[in-house]
């Protein structure tokens, strides 16, 4: 008997053990969840939190420079159709098509025309085949070339008349200067004799060649096409010709 009854007892000191541990499992669960539900980080489209603020900031910025360069590369392919005729002696050809590529330009580019000053010529029907030009670019705010000024090269005036240097610089550049652009390599061969044949008569103004894309002369072919850029002294005359290979 008296062992049945401390098997009881015993049995209830087991069932009670077991009652407190699974109260306290049940109470240490229920802070962690507690915890955890503290540390949860909510995210909110409209959150103000400096962190969130920075990170939006950066992928702002990060647009406005996508956006500003995009922006600059239009400028830059718009613009560089015409500065291409700065600092030249142009030939009455050039100016032509100088005027094409404007109206062109203008067709294609509503909101950014180009118009031609009245301080230099305004038509082509003014154009006259024996003398040469120059060209001078105005900008717009934002920076794209909005006038074009077509003055005559020639009207270096000293004393009211065109001096003789000038005249000489005249005629020894526009022997060169239409094949300043692209030219087929046909053409390359004339320009080549033709600078050749200037060393030979003006051994004070000598004119060199250059290229970034070729080794040799030989590797000129007639039916493909070629950029020539002239460049010039400092008294004007041509004394550069570069020969870069079109790809």
């Amino acid at each position: 008997m008296n062992n049945s009854k401390n098997l009881i007892i015993i049995l209830i000191a087991i069932i009670a053990i077991l009652i407190i541990a699974l109260t306290c499992a049940i109470v240490y669960i229920f802070m962690i969840g507690n915890e955890n539900a503290d540390n949860r980080v909510v995210i909110d489209s409209n959150s103000t939190n400096p962190n969130d603020y920075n990170t939006n900031q950066t992928q702002n910025n990060t647009v406005d420079d996508v956006n500003n360069s995009a922006e600059e590369l239009a400028i830059q392919t718009f613009n560089s159709i015409f500065e291409v005729y700065l600092n030249k002696e142009l030939t009455a050809s050039q100016i032509r098509t100088l005027f094409s590529e404007i109206e062109s330009s203008n067709t294609q580019n509503l909101d950014h025309n180009i118009s031609l000053s009245a301080d230099g010529i305004t038509t082509s029907d003014e154009i006259d085949d024996t003398k040469t030009y120059k060209v001078e670019l105005s900008y717009d705010d934002i920076g794209y070339i909005n006038e074009v000024t077509i003055t005559d090269y020639t009207t270096t005036i000293e004393n009211g008349n065109t001096t003789s240097n000038d005249l000489e610089k005249i005629n020894f550049n526009s022997q060169i200067i239409p094949y300043s652009g692209r030219i087929t390599g046909a053409q390359l061969y004339t320009l080549l004799q033709t600078a050749q044949a200037s060393n030979n008569a003006n051994p004070e103004h000598q004119i060199t060649l250059t290229s970034s894309n070729l080794q040799s002369l030989n590797q000129i072919v007639q039916t493909e096409y070629y950029i020539i850029t002239l460049s010039y002294d400092t008294e004007g005359y041509v004394n550069n010709i570069n020969i870069d290979k079109e790809i």
